[in-house]
């Protein structure tokens, strides 16, 4: 059986690609490409595998939704319904989470760089904050004292730890933007300003470490880095810390050589750190223990529909084959040199004949979304899947060339709904503006 098929992506009996039972190839033909395509049953049963993973830990344990993954109304109502939180790193992704139901002290603001206007609305809405510098802190803080209110707080830790990730999405190095880092001392100086704060209630400290892991060994070592400083803290101050934030960063399937935990033996294994560092370090209870997935829980329920435009062969070299999206629906290949997995959704029970490069339609020679892919000859007209785009695909999405980003469809036990349009080419020119004769002047 092929890595990437389940219940709700297979084969039909037409030969065709079907997602939540509905065929890709008239998904295409209905909606036009490039489309993502997300499935509701996958996206839910990753909620739920880690609700319940949750509910069978020994400590008290929340799972928040990372938005930045996919922030979308529909994705984020889905989420809440199966009983997630959200966290969020803008003021969009906030009343995109609130906008679908999330209540606002189920949300918590990360950020490195966050504006006045972020702060100040999640001090006046409740939402958690997780800071992430002095400035952050100083900030928040003020805007506390001048409303007299109170808001909760994580500390985003920099623990000096290499998730053997892509350098770009690498975010728990000490050379790293964010968070406050353990070694030159700077993480107890912020936890000690929070301690001595009237209005900021020190209730957690968050880290994130990175993104597409695929060993739990850097996960379980900043468990214990993080337990360590919390006993740190404690020894220093007298405070115990209520929570550990682990963050997300569980790798999921793109290609047949990836090899994820699962999300169920996962959480238990980051529960087991969490029970054992505990108990090396001298806690009088277990810390609440927070999860913040996106990537796991969206990516493999999402894929993008391109149409075949051009095939070209330049004979002892390759063959490009053209589709009409590209690097503005996933700049991810260029960024991160990441890998997926490409199908002609028409014909999946072809055999592969070659080795085929996906190259997509932007001024760019760059733009080219899979190197070398094992596929039959492709043809003008064909539909083309990529698998395992639900995550960092239509969030990173751009109108470079001016091109339009996709819809978006979410699909279920073979009906289709649009939840996110595709503009058209004149509603792009809708923030223009031409100065008058007289500015020239």
């Amino acid at each position: 059986m092929p890595f990437w098929q389940r219940e709700t992506l297979k084969t039909n009996h037409l030969g065709h690609l079907e997602i939540a039972g509905c065929d890709c190839v008239e998904l295409a033909r209905q909606y036009g490409t490039p489309l993502y395509v997300m499935d509701d049953e996958a996206l839910r049963t990753n909620c739920r595998a880690y609700m319940q993973a949750a509910k069978e830990l020994p400590m008290p344990c929340k799972i928040y939704y990372a938005s930045k993954a996919l922030s979308n109304l529909a994705v984020l109502a889905a989420v809440k319904d199966e009983g997630l939180c959200a966290d969020a790193v803008s003021y969009g992704e906030m009343i995109t989470a609130t906008n679908a139901g999330v209540a606002p002290e189920n949300i918590i603001l990360h950020g490195n760089c966050k504006s006045e206007r972020e702060l100040q609305s999640a001090l006046d809405q409740g939402v958690t904050v997780a800071l992430d510098g002095f400035e952050d802190l100083a900030q928040l803080s003020q805007m506390a004292k001048e409303k007299q209110k109170k808001c909760k707080v994580f500390l985003r830790i920099r623990p000096g730890i290499d998730a053997h990730t892509h350098a770009a999405i690498t975010t728990g190095i000490e050379d790293s933007k964010f968070g406050y880092s353990i070694k030159d001392g700077s993480a107890l100086k912020a936890a000690k300003l929070v301690i001595e704060d009237g209005f900021l209630q020190f209730y957690g400290v968050h880290c994130h470490i990175g993104s597409q892991i695929l060993q739990t060994a850097p996960f379980t070592q900043t468990v214990d880095t993080l337990c360590a400083f919390m006993t740190e803290v404690y020894n220093e101050t007298g405070y115990r810390i209520e929570c550990l934030n682990i963050g997300g960063g569980l790798g999921v399937h793109y290609t047949e050589s990836d090899n994820p935990k699962a999300i169920a033996e996962f959480v238990a294994i980051i529960g087991r750190q969490v029970v054992e560092s505990a108990a090396k370090y001298g806690f009088d209870k277990l810390p609440a223990l927070y999860f913040e997935p996106g990537r796991s829980i969206v990516g493999e329920a999402g894929l993008t529909l391109y149409t075949v435009g051009a095939v070209k062969d330049v004979p002892g070299i390759r063959t490009y084959v053209a589709v009409d999206g590209g690097m503005t629906d996933n700049p991810r290949p260029l960024f991160y040199q990441a890998e997926y997995t490409p199908l002609l959704a028409g014909r999946m029970k072809d055999p592969d004949d070659g080795v085929y490069t996906i190259a997509g339609r932007c001024c760019e020679s760059g733009d080219v979304l899979i190197t070398d892919a094992p596929l039959p000859r492709p043809r003008v007209g064909d539909t083309l899947a990529v698998l395992t785009t639900g995550a960092y695909n239509a969030s990173m999405a751009s109108v470079y060339n001016r091109l339009q980003p996709p819809a978006m469809v979410l699909c279920r036990k073979g009906k289709a709904h649009i939840i996110q349009k595709r503009p058209q080419a004149i509603e792009l020119l809708a923030l223009d503006d031409v100065p008058p004769k007289s500015f020239y002047k």
